[in-house]
């Protein structure tokens, strides 16, 4: 089973993804007290944070899905369950500071689990 979205390594697009909600889940807060008003009905719009999810759940399950096929691994599916649960926990709770720190402990985690799985399937093709 190919490994590859668009021609690009699923595990390196979901390791970027996965930086990319780190960041934004780090940066908002920093950047609602520095800009008023305009980025936070853009930036924090449940629709927009409801896409990365979908998207990075997408990518990271496909990654992971085919990279256990070839490495039969469990360590990479067993972070991103536990990435996805902090992610979730964190989206839901209604404490600004917990869901800040859930989720982009969840997000770092995904990158991780990532990075593992890449390192499992390179481990996997040498002779």
């Amino acid at each position: 089973m190919k490994q590859y979205l668009i021609g690009v390594h699923a595990d390196g697009i979901g390791l970027v993804a996965s930086f990319v909600c780190a960041l934004h889940c780090l940066l908002m807060p920093l950047m609602f007290s520095l800009v008023p008003l305009w980025l936070e009905g853009y930036m924090s719009h449940p629709a927009l944070e409801s896409a990365m999810v979908v998207i990075s759940g997408l990518i990271a399950s496909y990654a992971t899905g085919t990279g256990y096929y070839r490495h039969r691994c469990v360590l990479p599916l067993v972070m991103l369950l536990i990435a996805f649960v902090l992610i979730a926990t964190g989206s839901f709770s209604d404490e600004g500071h917990v869901e800040v720190w859930m989720t982009s402990s969840g997000a770092l985690l995904l990158a991780a689990a990532h990075v593992v799985n890449w390192k499992m399937l390179h481990a996997w093709n040498r002779p």
